[in-house]
């Protein structure tokens, strides 16, 4: 099948394609209103070293290790770990199942560490967004006295990161009409297929030519075939109906030839 007969089932059988796109519509609908919301915080922290607090050995050691990045690493690790997690939402005073993804990850080509909270409502992921700053600025400063966490900004605002209905409606429509048009397909591949298999339509018959001529008075009402020389014949030496019947079932007819 060409892909201009393709087009031509699909716009033949037009009412599959839309029932499907409807279909897809609806149910990126139902997708969206049943969807639960979630709720994202960000904070970018930058790691620097604390030249008041050494001498000039250390803070050199300070800068070498800064620009080899090595403690970023450990930076990202400990601001998603769960001590971290579990102690801002203690302090929050917020419920736990709230909290669905807490993580930090490492800025590439920076000494920056991004903390990002995400959570079921904007009230809890703005609080425990807040405490877990506060804890690894102090901690991390603490274990590693050469060195400071600083916010580069206040937290970002919480946004809804659930999938956008315009993107739910595009995909249910596009994958309503690709699968549309693959019934239409079927459907006309099924009925071509019955056709074929159709017991109505007699296996190996061949037509034969008929070729009517003008009634003469030694032949009226009779017809004259072509290409039947091997047929039986009558008295007056053309194939009658009942010769091409004769030569067909096998077996001849009381009366002998009939007269039309």
């Amino acid at each position: 099948m060409t892909l201009a007969e393709a087009f031509g089932v699909i716009r033949r059988l037009w009412v599959i394609p839309i029932i499907c796109i409807l279909l897809g519509a609806g149910g990126a609908a139902a997708i969206k209103t049943t969807q639960t919301k979630a709720y994202q915080s960000r904070v970018d922290m930058v790691l620097t070293a604390d030249i008041k607090n050494g001498d000039s050995n250390d803070v050199s050691n300070a800068l070498v290790a800064l620009d080899r990045r090595t403690l970023i690493g450990t930076l990202a690790v400990v601001t998603g770990s769960d001590v971290i997690e579990s102690s801002s939402i203690s302090r929050a005073d917020v419920p736990s199942a709230d909290i669905t993804s807490f993580r930090g990850t490492a800025v590439a080509d920076a000494n920056v560490v991004t903390l990002e909270v995400t959570g079921r409502t904007p009230r809890s992921v703005a609080r425990v967004t807040g405490e877990a700053l506060d804890l690894i600025v102090a901690r991390f400063g603490h274990q590693y006295p050469l060195y400071r966490v600083e916010p580069i900004d206040r937290p970002r605002a919480v946004v809804d990161t659930g999938t956008p209905w315009w993107q739910l409606l595009a995909a249910g429509i596009v994958s309503g009409a690709l699968l549309g048009a693959l019934v239409a397909l079927s459907v006309d591949a099924a009925k071509r297929s019955r056709l074929d298999r159709d017991p109505s339509v007699p296996m190996g018959y061949v037509a034969v030519p008929i070729e009517f001529v003008q009634p003469t008075p030694g032949s009226a009402n009779r017809f004259e075939a072509n290409h039947l020389d091997d047929l039986p014949r009558s008295s007056s030496g053309r194939a009658t109906v009942l010769d091409l019947l004769t030569a067909k079932n096998g077996s001849s007819a009381p009366g002998g030839p009939l007269d039309l």
